[in-house]
């Protein structure tokens, strides 16, 4: 039956989850008509050896999401030689992807080299989550990571308005990726924890998916993200209260200079306790710029469960979404 459905003449969608999603399929396996196909969702792991073949078959794909590995073939070939192949570096041109979302676990030289390839001159929505070995997304004096892979795909899509990121990262190239990204509305840092998770305690090693005080203009002579109008970071332990309220004033006092547009809302979940309620602060800033703010902060408890500030509680907007056209990469 399955092989019936794939072969349909009027299949747009598809969502598969294998062991692997490759193109190497039994012969007795019909194939899609990916020439036809607007939007992919793999939620199991795509060899890379196939991910950009993949792509070339798919140029009216419109929303896309995968999580990419390193073949099994460049791992032996790493193991022996210290080496992998040579990346595929052809180019593969997407005019209608509007929305792209990415689980690497490549190597970044590999990856590096396939997001560059990738032409979405109408990208406006991209999720890219890095999975590696690294702790500290912030490399000590011996070490010193290659770039992010997903630089060349930001620098050849200028459409981007909906950024999500995580793994680790370190805020240098975190700022790079700022870079092409005047047109950014909405950023997004880290996932949420899954809704089932059991009570957690706060790490013994604090760690940050990234220093959002890059974010501040006190970071650097020009503001990040003139255009940003909805902030979200999860599972944050080292940034403090006190240095959130610092960025959020420094953005409210650029919007009254007229250098960027003023904060809609503000999500933030911590893997802390509370330290200090800034939640009237933050209104009476807001009210004086005269811009209302949403804020939805998330603590823990002592006993390691997350709680709703009263900050969220006593929102005329608690239990409503926070906008409704924002875009997350589970959606």
């Amino acid at each position: 039956m399955l092989v019936r459905l794939l072969s349909a003449p009027g299949l747009r969608r598809i969502a598969l989850r294998a062991v692997v999603a490759t193109l190497q399929m039994p012969e007795t396996f019909v194939q899609p008509n990916w020439i036809h196909i607007t939007h992919i969702t793999f939620t199991s792991e795509t060899d890379d050896r196939y991910f950009l073949a993949l792509l070339r078959q798919c140029p009216n794909l419109v929303v896309g999401k995968f999580q990419v590995v390193t073949s099994s073939r460049d791992r032996e070939s790493e193991d022996s030689s210290g080496g992998s192949d040579k990346p595929d570096e052809e180019e593969v041109l997407l005019p209608r992807l509007e929305s792209l979302a990415i689980d690497d676990f490549c190597t970044s030289q590999k990856m590096t080299a396939t997001l560059n390839a990738i032409k979405a001159p109408a990208l406006t929505r991209l999720s890219y989550q890095i999975f590696s070995d690294v702790d500290d997304p912030e490399p000590d004096a011996y070490f010193t990571p290659l770039p992010m892979p997903v630089l060349p795909l930001l620098e050849n899509s200028t459409l981007i308005r909906d950024l999500s990121l995580g793994g680790s990262l370190s805020s240098k190239d975190v700022y790079k990726c700022f870079q092409p990204g005047a047109q950014i509305t909405r950023i997004v840092f880290g996932k949420p924890l899954p809704a089932n998770a059991p009570p957690i305690k706060p790490p013994l090693k604090p760690s940050d998916v990234v220093d959002l005080r890059i974010l501040s203009g006190a970071s650097h002579p020009v503001i990040p993200l003139p255009r940003l109008e909805f902030l979200e970071a999860h599972q944050l332990s080292r940034l403090t209260d006190e240095d959130l309220l610092e960025i959020i004033t420094s953005r409210i006092e650029a919007f009254k200079r007229g250098e960027t547009v003023a904060l809609k809302s503000i999500k933030i979940s911590f893997l802390r306790q509370i330290q200090n309620d800034i939640s009237e602060e933050v209104s009476r800033l807001a009210r004086e710029g005269g811009i209302e703010i949403k804020l939805a902060l998330t603590y823990l408890t002592k006993q390691g469960i997350n709680i709703k500030s009263l900050t969220q509680r006593l929102s005329p907007s608690f239990g409503l979404s926070l906008a409704q056209d924002v875009w997350s990469h589970d959606s």
